[in-house]
């Protein structure tokens, strides 16, 4: 069995989101530290498994609607490979205990956690993310960003705090306005 070191350490990282954003449920699969699968159907099955297209790594849901999917690449960074795994789940629904939860209002961040330091995959992963949000921005609501690092690297506070930052911006920014506990009441 493969040893899913960033999954672990990135899982731990945005569990944390649920405290400080109320409404958010964090979904883990079992390499991020989770308990389950987090299945991508063709629209209109709920529970075949020939309808099971891909599987997440971690899904964060506001009141009840997908608002943030995390996939970690700690292998594969061929361009192709992260290009599918951006518009996989966009195709398809993600169905719980048999019904089908919707994307949010506000649309749904496709974030992309690589793990490499290379300054020439990060000048190719740059270049793939503007051409990404270029072809989501046609279908419209979805947003796709790269974060990249090793375990070492999350495990430090600045690379920690600055993807934590990035998730609990995101869940913060609604069509309902802010939702971050320090701005309550």
């Amino acid at each position: 069995m493969r040893d899913h070191e960033l999954h672990k350490v990135i899982g731990t990282i945005l569990k944390s989101v649920e405290t400080a954003v109320p409404g958010t449920r964090v979904c883990l699969d079992g390499a991020c530290g989770g308990f389950s699968t987090i299945p991508y159907r063709i629209p209109g099955e709920t529970h075949s498994n020939p309808s099971k297209m891909c599987q997440g790594d971690i899904l964060i849901l506001l009141d009840g609607q997908r608002r943030i999917e995390i996939e970690i690449e700690e292998t594969d960074l061929r361009p192709l490979n992260l290009l599918a795994k951006a518009h996989g789940p966009r195709k398809c629904h993600y169905v719980e205990r048999g019904i089908i939860l919707p994307e949010h209002n506000d649309g749904v961040e496709i974030v992309h956690v690589i793990k490499t330091n290379s300054r020439k995959k990060l000048a190719q992963l740059r270049f793939v993310e503007r051409w990404i949000n270029e072809q989501l921005d046609v279908l419209g609501r979805y947003v796709y960003t790269i974060f990249h690092g090793t375990v070492e690297d999350f495990s430090h506070p600045s690379h920690r705090d600055e993807l934590l930052g990035y998730v609990t911006s995101v869940l913060s920014r609604t069509s309902n306005g802010p939702l971050l506990k320090s701005d309550e009441g």
